[in-house]
């Protein structure tokens, strides 16, 4: 089955829009929904699309134009988004979400999956990784990022939170912090990190690039530099520093 709509302007008031036989739709038209999506097949977006209750995704959504979202996304599926999502709610993935264009978060987003970010992400909330994150593009979150899985930067990524390590992060791009860096795995820089807090260390971070510091570090772990460190403040060691 191939559904396309063409009109400007689809006022819908349904519940669910659910494609139970794994077809296509295509939308070219404009859609405001009262409630919420699942889709377990495929959608390709070239309209706009404002809803009000939550999407959930099992099949693959492609998207080139936006989609305005006043509750959650929650993603087992795939989204590819060329445009734009705005999402008042919480987007978790347990799939994945590749962004060519831009997402806007007003919460939290969970990714026990991947996300790969050639565009932009902006978070008022927190970043959880137990997944995966590929960074060329740029990440902003207002929050904290906690990694247990991997995040890797070719880009940028601005936190005016807080960064925890359990996982690895890897930087060739630069990462910017307005608070502190607690690491109990792993940081590879051959880019740049920039800390205006404290970074404390029981894992390991690697420098073959550069780390400003303007706070304190503490090493209870190791660090080995090939690169720079730049320090205001104070180090406290318990581990090891190689150069």
């Amino acid at each position: 089955m191939f559904v396309s709509l063409h009109k400007c302007l689809y006022t819908l008031v349904i519940l669910t829009l659910y494609d139970k036989n794994k077809s296509n739709i295509t939308v070219s038209g404009n859609i405001t929904l009262s409630s919420s999506i699942i889709v377990a097949g495929s959608i390709t977006v070239t309209c706009s699309i404002t809803v009000s209750g939550s999407i959930t995704v099992s099949g693959n959504i492609t998207l080139s134009s936006s989609i305005i979202v006043a509750g959650s996304i929650t993603v087992a599926g795939s989204i590819t988004v060329a445009g734009s999502i705005t999402v008042a709610g919480s987007i978790t993935v347990a799939g994945s979400i590749t962004v060519a264009g831009s997402i806007t978060v007003a919460g939290s987003i969970t990714v026990a999956g991947s996300i790969t970010v050639a565009g932009s992400i902006t978070v008022a909330g927190s970043i959880t990784v137990p997944g995966s994150i590929t960074a060329a593009g740029s990440i902003t979150v207002a929050g904290s990022i906690t990694v247990s899985g991997s995040i890797t930067v070719a880009g940028s990524i601005t936190v005016s939170g807080s960064i925890t390590v359990a996982g690895s992060i890897t930087v060739s791009g630069s990462i910017t912090v307005a608070g502190s860096i607690t690491v109990a795995g792993s940081i590879t820089v051959a880019g740049s990190i920039t800390v205006s807090g404290s970074i404390t260390v029981a894992g390991s971070i690697t420098v073959a690039g550069s780390i400003t510091v303007a706070g304190s570090i503490t090493v209870a772990g190791s660090i080995t530099v090939a690169g720079s460190i730049t320090l205001a403040g104070s180090i406290t060691l318990a581990g090891s520093i190689t150069r």
